[in-house]
């Protein structure tokens, strides 16, 4: 492989700008070729602002014109898997936004093409690559839980609906509210702690409380008017597992809670984790008395670059390896996500 890639940017809106082109510009051995977007404006200002000769509004053009070694999928959620097709379908190594797709049949779809193609998938998950996941598989590494048998995870946002009018809250867009938004995060770290166990079977609720609250939109989000909403603001549910286990799990953009909030709590034989805003406190004894532990810890920061999960996909994408977050695992999580959505039918 050439000690220089090429690189392309599909999409170039607020995630790409934050997370991916932000990231890649820095890192040496890369060359940022190209940036695709709907807008020729939007592609155009990321061009300059980063510095890339290639600006296209047609993938398909792009793709005739550039040589491409590989590419982040920053798209709306409907189109991750077609763009991330066309890219596979041509020897392109790719770095895509979550969720990787909007049902478990795309995604499979999807999988069955990269193994074809050989090569290397990445879903952009970054939780996996925070401080917070670093410790708790630190912990679980040493033994210190024993066996995890109960385990709870959530991302509550009081004003966390992402504009209005936006492709966020249209199903067909998105594929769903703050289930597949933020629930893909937690749940793929919840999932990874207890190493992807088979689900046994899977119970939701979905609620629609705020739709067209215009109070609860997050701040730095559009508000364009009412618009399509029809996806939920709120999932709650209970997965069982086939080894005895359960999870359960909550999901908000807008709901009456004191302030935002993120968490993950283990409960196991030896030891427990309750990881919240970032801070992970273990809970354990030590000669019969409580021998709690707090791991200092920066909070992560929500949309902050940090290079660690694309030095991870750069070094697999050289060296031929799976990657941490991997195809296999979205594939599985997002069979989580439909059979709730399934469970919980339309929101409430």
């Amino acid at each position: 492989m050439a000690d220089i890639l090429r690189y392309a940017c599909i999409g170039a809106g607020k995630i790409a700008l934050k997370k991916h082109l932000g990231v890649y510009a820095g890192i040496p051995g890369v060359e940022m070729a190209a940036v695709c977007d709907a807008s020729r404006e939007v592609a155009q200002t990321a061009a300059d602002r980063f510095g890339i000769p290639g600006v296209y509004t047609d993938l398909e053009e792009m793709l005739k014109k550039e040589q491409i070694d590989f590419a982040s999928v920053c798209t709306p959620n409907c189109l991750h898997v077609p763009m991330s097709m066309a890219l596979v379908e041509r020897g392109i190594h790719v770095h895509c936004e979550k969720p990787v797709g909007m049902s478990a049949v795309e995604v499979e779809a999807l999988k069955q093409a990269v193994d074809r193609k050989g090569v290397t998938f990445m879903a952009g998950l970054n939780f996996r690559f925070s401080r917070e996941a670093e410790q708790i598989q630190s912990y679980l590494r040493k033994g210190r839980l024993g066996d995890i048998y109960h385990a709870k995870c959530g991302w509550m946002r009081r004003n966390g609906i992402p504009g209005s009018g936006v492709w966020f809250t249209v199903k067909d867009l998105s594929g769903g509210g703050p289930l597949i938004d933020l629930g893909v995060h937690y749940l793929d770290l919840l999932m990874m702690y207890l190493e992807y166990p088979e689900v046994a079977s899977v119970k939701a609720h979905t609620y629609k409380k705020f739709a067209g609250a215009t109070s609860r939109i997050r701040e730095g989000y559009p508000d364009r008017g009412e618009g399509v909403f029809d996806v939920e603001d709120m999932a709650v549910g209970l997965i069982s597992m086939k080894n005895g286990a359960s999870v359960c799990f909550e999901f908000s953009w807008a709901s009456n809670v004191e302030a935002e909030h993120r968490y993950i709590t283990l409960l196991g034989t030896r030891g427990g984790i309750d990881c919240r805003n970032g801070v992970v406190k273990y809970i354990g004894e030590k000669a019969g008395r409580p021998a709690d532990e707090i791991s200092p810890s920066e909070p992560v920061a929500v949309g902050k670059p940090d290079t660690a999960e694309h030095l991870h996909f750069l070094e697999c994408l050289r060296a031929g390896q799976q990657p941490r977050a991997s195809l296999e695992q979205a594939l599985k999580l997002m069979h989580i996500i439909d059979a709730a959505y399934a469970s919980a039918g339309e929101a409430k």
